[in-house]
């Protein structure tokens, strides 16, 4: 028997109540994401609540009914006021930024111009 603390491992997800996403193109389910040593791999994870609504995700997580996996920057203000908590530390990959194309020579409308500016952010 060892005195050292177990860390928590992607496959322990199975004893929880994890919230799910089910992509609405494909009627799959979203498999977690993990990296570990460079090695990116996902899991199935166990269903409780299954959704295709990302903000009904989170607040179902906030109601308690569940782990949830969510994106940095949708967990953020949840994380910053500790109304969630961050589980698995060290296992979230870094994703690849976003790029986008667009056409030069014409002139991008207000409206255009402002989602450049979100984008860039």
């Amino acid at each position: 028997m060892s005195t050292e603390a177990k860390e928590d491992q992607p496959d322990d997800l199975g004893a929880h109540r994890c919230i799910s996403y089910r992509h609405t193109s494909s009627g799959a389910l979203h498999r977690w994401e993990f990296v570990r040593d460079g090695e990116m791999f996902g899991r199935a994870v166990p269903e409780t609540f299954i959704t295709n609504d990302v903000d009904l995700m989170r607040d179902a997580a906030l109601s308690g009914l569940g782990i949830v996996c969510l994106l940095r920057l949708q967990a953020a203000p949840y994380l910053a006021d500790q109304s969630l908590t961050e589980v698995l530390l060290g296992w979230a990959p870094v994703l690849a930024a976003n790029h986008l194309y667009y056409p030069s020579r014409r002139q991008p409308s207000a409206a255009f111009r402002a989602f450049l500016e979100v984008m860039r952010t």
